[in-house]
């Protein structure tokens, strides 16, 4: 129809889409071209800013942060002064970002904002997607707040009588288990993992991957230096999709785990 709205939109679902499938070379291409048509044409604020959306998210993804946190900036600072879905979205997406440069203060100023003043009754999906990622961070942060991760971990399962989907369930699941594997509670971690073996599958790809580490680790503390292995193959897989930044993060958490434990201090 040659319509720039629909072909942005298009552009937009599509990229985010291929990114929700771990295909990151083909989901960049098509968020490029839904921002740099949605700028040429001058479409409104909220085309600009779901197109923002989406390519931040992708070149996080790709690796490229230095790219995400100046697309990212400009995002926030296209829809300040709002509290409505697409600015809580942007406040999370700019919170990601900053996780992935280690700015884990700036990430938890970003969500802190969408928290308070995003209202559960705007979107319900979204307010309780928002506590599952802040209870992520609280895991992620340095050190780790795992209480806080808690009580996040509660409020998204109340919300879940209300708007509970299959999909939701199974991230909630997750989130539990990388709090249970974070407080030392391997057994909790590994039923909980059990459970959503049997399940199929209705994460993105990186959440699934996320899953896939976690079981190494456990096989890992475990003696099963299959773990070793497994890691390895996920980091390479990922590395092969031009998932980069997911990349870096497996060979991290592998370094970690085969990094001997300190001794203790001496008293």
């Amino acid at each position: 129809m040659g319509l720039a709205e629909l072909r942005v939109r298009g552009l937009t679902r599509l990229a985010r889409c291929l990114r929700s499938l771990g295909e990151i070379t083909p989901a960049l291409e098509a968020a490029v071209a839904a921002h740099l048509l949605a700028l040429g044409e001058d479409l409104g604020v909220e085309d600009r800013a779901a197109a923002l959306l989406a390519l931040v998210s992708v070149q996080a993804e790709a690796g490229q942060v230095p790219e995400a946190r100046a697309h990212a900036d400009e995002l926030t600072a296209l829809v300040e002064g709002r509290s409505d879905a697409l600015w809580a979205e942007a406040m999370w997406t700019a919170a990601a970002v900053r996780v992935r440069q280690g700015d884990h203060t700036g990430a938890q100023h970003c969500l802190d904002q969408a928290l308070e003043r995003f209202s559960s009754q705007e979107d319900l999906v979204l307010w309780l997607r928002l506590r599952l990622a802040a209870g992520r961070l609280h895991l992620q942060k340095l050190p780790a707040d795992p209480a806080q991760a808690q009580h996040c971990a509660e409020q998204a399962e109340a919300a879940l009588t209300f708007v509970g989907t299959p999909a939701l369930r199974q991230d909630l699941t997750a989130l539990k288990a990388d709090l249970a594997f974070a407080t030392g509670r391997y057994d909790d971690a590994r039923a909980l993992l059990g459970g959503l073996a049997g399940d199929e599958p209705r994460m993105t790809y990186r959440d699934r991957v996320r899953l896939e580490i976690l079981r190494q680790q456990l096989l890992i503390l475990g003696g099963d230096v299959s773990g070793v292995d497994g890691l390895r193959t996920l980091a390479q897989q990922a590395q092969a999709d031009a998932n980069i930044d997911l990349a870096a993060e497996i060979w991290r958490t592998l370094a970690d785990a085969l990094a001997p434990a300190r001794p203790a201090p001496r008293a």
